[in-house]
């Protein structure tokens, strides 16, 4: 068994602020739209549960 050579980790280049700024405001966004459609299936989870009728 040979070992491997790991190679060190390229530092990342340093982000603007306007540009981190940037990245927070997408990472917000997306957090709210997973948390819209998890909310959005529970509901419908729980009106299949509440009324078997709806079923599909």
């Amino acid at each position: 068994m040979t070992k491997r050579k790991r190679r060190d980790p390229e530092p990342c280049p340093a982000l603007s602020p306007r540009a981190e700024a940037a990245i927070m405001r997408l990472a917000e966004l997306l957090g709210r739209q997973i948390a819209r459609e998890l909310h959005e299936e529970q509901n419908r989870q729980r009106e299949q549960k509440d009324d078997p009728a709806r079923q599909p």
